[in-house]
């Protein structure tokens, strides 16, 4: 689900930029707000309040033990 939303930022990002004649008096302010919503979701997948795996660690003196499980 998160990682959806994330490629369709990405899209979106990209798909308002101006490069037709009539989208040049919106200026970068539609690619400024995904934009910003791009970059706060990237913050909260940062942060582990989105995510996308399920990460355990699991360690003592001899080894270290990681274990990713996809979630969803």
């Amino acid at each position: 689900m998160g990682l959806l939303l994330l490629l369709i930022l990405i899209v979106a990002l990209i798909a308002v930029l101006p490069r037709w004649p009539y989208s040049y008096e919106w200026g970068y302010s539609p690619s400024r707000v995904v934009g910003l919503i791009l970059i706060i979701i990237l913050i909260l997948i940062l942060l582990n309040l989105i995510s996308f795996w399920k990460v355990e660690i699991k360690s003592n003196d001899d080894e270290t033990i990681i274990k990713i499980e996809k979630q969803g």
